[in-house]
């Protein structure tokens, strides 16, 4: 029954049930002001399993912040510890199961308080705190307080009597004698996005591949001399198609890493971005979208997740990948990918200067820079090794961006070197950094040896 408020008056005798209706009026008129204007507020803020236990076949939580529907909330281990779960039986018999965060359901006309926390006991235990005077910081008194009792129960076991709120699921290891481990793509519901890393960080990959097509885009559009009067067939689109991703970049740059934000507030910026891309799929239009599911968050997330990347494949298909080298010490290295050891791809040194070929050239030359493997780079530059073999070239691969203001050169593969680069799946560059600085991870600046302004350079791999 809702509760009402106390009518308090003058003469009135005091009992504990005036306290407890008015303090549980205060939390039912705080929950509905929460629930009327603020949808899904329960589920999870903070959750951290110990991975190692489950090899062990034990569900451990070490923290955890949550609010249960009926409006209940509760901070492991402030409000105190929940004792592990043992996994092995539940497993046995299947090959997943649940975690789910417990509390007894509050029980009217029946004890809901202990002295002593019990397994199998009511709502809340009793608890001893000694408390000062906040206004005068001292005459320390003994208050006892109420605590929540909470516990781990598993999908296999009787949730009778508890409000329950999943924390995880725990699958069997499809390798024989291996240990089980957290499914990352399950994701229970979420008071913040950020609660769920694996699904945060699915995100702003999003955003970092939103990036890199409108790097392509626009390398294009400014290299060709795009404008909106172009009457050349594509050029239009290729105006469109930036401007949309250009659009989606920027809204998910404020909001893609910030802390604190609900689910429901990402799930609406993703299915406007698949709604944007339409336009570019066959079907001209958006397909049907799953509705925002707080009990589901993985399934509906993951299926517009899909959507967006299938529309990014249509756009800018990549005529080149291309990374930046950055620093490490005093080299700068970059990673590879598998696929571009293939024979079938062709790789490319690109220096992005203000420089000349001819004085970018004369440049490297006098600071004895050299390429090869990061294992073995150092050994090059020291020995003075020839190291990978770089071809200037002059007239670039129309796959490759255009203009002034990148060098390129071709990166030779040899039986020496280039064994150490596809070993390691890296390369590397060093040179002498004598009249040279990094003026970032990426940017070195340097001063010519016939002349006293500075020159930044840049590189990057690119591979066609």
């Amino acid at each position: 029954m809702a509760s009402r408020p106390i009518h308090w008056h003058e003469g009135m005798f005091l009992r504990p049930q005036h306290f407890q209706v008015a303090d549980r009026n205060v939390r039912e008129t705080l929950r509905d002001s929460e629930d009327w204007f603020h949808p899904f507020n329960w589920g999870v803020r903070l959750v951290e399993f110990d991975r190692e236990a489950f090899g062990n076949y034990s569900a451990v939580l070490r923290s955890c912040e949550a609010r249960f529907k009926d409006g209940t909330k509760i901070a492991i281990p402030a409000d105190g510890t929940v004792d592990p779960v043992e996994l092995r039986s539940a497993l046995a018999n299947s090959g997943s199961v649940m975690i789910y965060l417990a509390i007894p359901t509050l029980q009217a006309g029946r004890a809901n308080v202990e002295e002593v926390p019990t397994a199998n006991g009511p709502r809340y235990w009793v608890d001893e705190l000694e408390i000062t005077d906040e206004n005068t910081g001292s005459e320390e008194q003994a208050l006892l307080v109420r605590r929540t009792r909470a516990r781990l129960l598993l999908s296999t076991q009787d949730h009778t009597g508890y409000e329950i709120l999943p924390l995880a699921r725990v699958e069997r290891s499809a390798q024989l004698e291996a240990p089980p481990q957290l499914d990352v793509d399950y994701v229970p519901p979420l008071l913040v996005l950020d609660a769920w890393t694996p699904l945060w960080q699915m995100i702003q990959s999003l955003y970092h591949q939103i990036g890199a097509k409108v790097d392509q885009l626009a390398s294009q559009i400014v290299d060709r001399s795009i404008s909106f009067d172009s009457q050349v067939p594509g050029d239009a689109e290729r105006l469109l198609k930036l401007a949309t991703l250009n659009g989606a970049l920027s809204a998910f740059e404020s909001i893609v890493f910030i802390r604190g934000l609900t689910p429901l507030l990402l799930f609406h910026e993703l299915c406007r971005l698949v709604g944007q891309l339409a336009i570019f799929m066959d079907a001209r239009r958006p397909p049907a979208l799953p509705p925002y599911d707080h009990e589901d968050i993985g399934g509906c997330f993951y299926t517009v997740i899909k959507y967006i990347q299938l529309g990014l494949d249509t756009i800018a298909p990549s005529a080149f990948e291309k990374r930046y080298f950055e620093k490490n010490g005093e080299r700068l290295q970059v990673s590879l990918e598998p696929a571009w050891l293939s024979s079938t791809k062709t790789l490319f040194l690109g220096v992005e200067t203000e420089l000349g070929d001819d004085d970018c050239e004369q440049l490297l030359r006098s600071m004895d820079m050299k390429l090869g493997s990061t294992s073995r780079v150092e050994q090059i530059f020291k020995q003075a090794l020839r190291g990978l073999k770089l071809v200037p070239i002059v007239r670039p691969p129309r796959a490759l961006p255009a203009g002034t203001g990148i060098v390129y050169y071709q990166i030779e593969r040899d039986q020496v070197f280039w064994r150490d680069v596809a070993d390691t799946c890296s390369m590397a560059i060093r040179m002498n950094l004598a009249r040279a600085t990094f003026q970032s991870d990426r940017i070195l600046s340097v001063v010519p040896p016939k002349g006293s302004k500075t020159t930044n350079l840049q590189f990057a791999l690119f591979v066609i």
